[in-house]
């Protein structure tokens, strides 16, 4: 683990729910360490494909803000193990970044706090699964990510917490998303999640329907590839 410790996972999930998620013998007493240690490798490489041409990888040392994005992402990748509608009992939180994937309400309701997602743009603007794209086609100075409360519509849910960036003359959807937008993400998972361990209020704010626009899919390529 070169970003976060098998403490900080700890710390992040209780231990009963961790014998849950990470081991699949229902007699367990211990969790399956070796899950654990490959939940966290993929966050730590997702981490690493977005930082990756802006930073000398792996970063030392290692920034709160990023063992905390680890930790989270991990932390999302293990619940994800569990067959849909299975969340354990103890669950908070969903998070899903620009996943593509629509999660049920029923599952939604499992979780305690209820399911976020990050969305590459200033939503209600550029709904969608290619708003990077249509960001650099349309020449938009600037753009930006939205962190927001999942709901039954596709990004329309209210939006808890927001950032900006410009986007350069030259940026290509891979370079705008690797240097800009995927960082940002992290950031604004961190952030709304601190919010929410502070208890205050993140019912987020409805998106006006009068600035929405959606658009088509265009391309399958990867933007972290």
């Amino acid at each position: 683990m070169r970003y976060c410790t098998r403490a900080d996972i700890g710390n992040a999930i209780p231990e009963m729910t961790l014998i849950q998620l990470f081991n699949d013998d229902p007699a367990a007493m211990l969790p399956n360490e070796s899950v654990i240690e490959d939940g966290v490798r993929q966050a730590e490489e997702l981490v690493d494909g977005y930082l990756r041409g802006r930073y000398n990888l792996p970063l030392d040392p290692v920034p709160t803000v990023l063992r905390d994005a680890v930790v989270y992402l991990a932390r999302h990748w293990l619940y994800q193990r569990r067959p849909e509608g299975a969340l354990p009992d103890a669950v908070k939180d969903i998070l899903t970044a620009h996943a593509h994937v629509y999660i049920k309400e029923e599952v939604r309701a499992k979780a305690a706090h209820g399911a976020l997602g990050y969305h590459p743009s200033l939503l209600p603007m550029h709904r969608g699964r290619d708003a990077v794209h249509w960001a650099v086609h349309m020449r938009e100075p600037v753009t930006g990510g939205s962190v927001y409360w999942l709901d039954d519509g596709a990004d329309t849910g209210p939006v808890l917490t927001q950032d900006w960036c410009h986007v350069r003359p030259d940026d290509t959807p891979q370079m705008l998303w690797r240097r800009e937008l995927a960082p940002m993400g992290l950031r604004l998972f961190s952030q709304a999640l601190a919010m929410l361990d502070a208890g205050v209020d993140c019912k987020g704010r409805p998106q006006d329907p009068a600035l929405a626009t959606w658009e088509p899919g265009v391309s399958t390529k990867r933007l972290s590839g």
